[in-house]
């Protein structure tokens, strides 16, 4: 299964007739500093199918270490990109009971991280979602015990299969009071070393890169996002280190990687 965390060649058009054409191709992409894939699966032998042959050689140290390096960069450009206090937003949160949780902790505390930080001032100031702040707090006091164990794990390192439903249960209980987007971003808030955040661009690259079909922002698709959240993690020691670094969760680390993968594929080339 290709994993969403791999923009690592440039794209060519040209087709790749032979496994000698693919090696001279990949071994001069190495050593590029603009290096992206940017994949187009209408061409028959794209970048794409070279790199599925590219990870059974003896070449595929070199691109996961070009696909490290790639993520270095990203993380890097990331930093200073939002005004919002987000490690102070976490001290405060992690203040809080969550089950004595109220709606003026709500709007003091989680409303401006969904608002400055996350960008969902938009969205929630709909006509739908009038009692977001009430309803919020309501779900999280709902899901506390659960919320409180997650507090403590890592994505890393945990079985997720092992939380599958209480995951599943914490996301379509926020779901059902912020919406969708809002909902992955507040799990994040709350435990921030073991929930992912998604917005729309991140959720469709995600789910271009899975095999099977599951409705789109429901529990199940959030679930298997962070299966491959996981996975990017795991297969980079470079995270850990700039979560150190930077004094940031692994799954913050990550995030800023696919936030910046999103919004800016083309960064690489110019």
């Amino acid at each position: 299964m290709a994993t969403i965390s791999i923009l690592l060649l440039k794209h060519s058009r040209k087709v790749a007739q032979s496994e000698q054409c693919a090696t001279t191709f990949l071994t001069n992409v190495q050593t590029s500093a603009h290096a992206i894939i940017l994949v187009n699966r209408r061409v028959d032998c794209s970048a794409w199918n070279i790199a599925k042959w590219y990870k059974g050689t003896h070449l595929s140290g070199g691109i996961m270490k070009l696909s490290e390096k790639i993520v270095q960069e990203y993380v890097r450009l990331n930093q200073g990109t939002s005004g919002y206090n987000y490690k102070q937003g976490l001290e405060d949160m992690e203040k809080l009971n969550l089950m004595n949780i109220t709606k003026n902790d709500v709007e003091e505390i989680i409303k401006p991280f969904l608002y400055e930080w996350g960008g969902m001032r938009r969205v929630l100031d709909r006509g739908e979602h009038l009692t977001w702040e009430e309803d919020l707090a309501a779900q999280i006091h709902e899901v506390s015990n659960e919320l409180q164990g997650f507090k403590q794990q890592y994505l890393r390192k945990v079985n997720l299969a092992k939380h599958e439903s209480d995951i599943k249960r914490c996301y379509g209980s926020f779901k059902e009071a912020v919406g969708r987007v809002a909902a992955a971003k507040v799990l994040h808030f709350v435990c921030p070393n073991f929930f992912p955040p998604w917005d729309t661009k991140i959720a469709e690259a995600a789910k271009g890169e899975r095999n099977q079909k599951v409705k789109e922002y429901s529990a199940e698709d959030y679930y298997m996002f962070m299966q491959q959240v996981q996975t990017f993690i795991k297969k980079r020691s470079i995270i850990p280190k700039l979560a150190n670094h930077y004094k940031k969760s692994e799954v913050k680390i990550a995030d800023e990687c696919l936030w910046m993968a999103t919004q800016r594929p083309f960064y690489l080339f110019f």
